[in-house]
């Protein structure tokens, strides 16, 4: 039996406020994001092995042992209904990890995605949908504390109200500790 568990981290964009941190700044280039500031982002943290800290903020803490594996997934506070964003990569600032391993992209997909019915009242009885999942993951590989860039494009759907297209790649560096 493993004693390893898996952590999972959402992360949650306030586009809007996003948006404002951009100041008409674009980067279409994803390896030269623009950096925003501390006020949009949200971490919330499920599975540590104790005590989480900084809950719903940009600087987060909980406890992990080595060999466990830590999922982060993004999305707007729109549930990317509207604004959109999508993660893609996470690096320490440091340049080599301290705490994480390098992070990796996981995709899980899913032929039955419980989905709300829109032809119903109340969205229930769910109906069985396509869909894909997607995390950034990496094991823990110490204890401690580092601080990471997260790399996120930014998206927003076009004047017909259909198709979410690139307004800018994002990044902000969050801290995170593990104990």
């Amino acid at each position: 039996m493993s004693s390893s568990q898996q952590i999972n981290v959402m992360v949650v964009i306030d586009t809007d406020q996003a948006l404002i941190d951009l100041k008409n700044r674009v980067s279409t280039d994803p390896n030269n994001p623009i950096s925003l500031g501390h006020d949009c982002e949200y971490m919330i943290v499920t599975g540590s092995r104790g005590n989480v800290t900084g809950q719903g903020s940009w600087n987060l803490g909980f406890s992990a042992n080595v060999g466990d594996t830590v999922c982060f997934r993004g999305r707007s506070v729109y549930d990317n209904s509207d604004a959109a964003i999508v993660i893609y990569n996470i690096v320490p600032l440091g340049g080599q990890p301290q705490v994480f391993n390098p992070f990796h992209p996981e995709v899980v997909q899913r032929s039955g995605a419980a989905m709300p019915d829109a032809n119903t009242e109340n969205g229930i009885p769910a109906t069985h949908q396509p869909a894909s999942f997607t995390s950034l993951s990496a094991t823990v590989r110490n204890k401690g504390t580092e601080a990471y860039r997260v790399y996120f494009g930014l998206y927003l759907l076009d004047d017909k109200g259909e198709t979410q297209n690139l307004k800018s790649y994002c990044c902000w560096d969050p801290t995170v500790t593990v104990a």
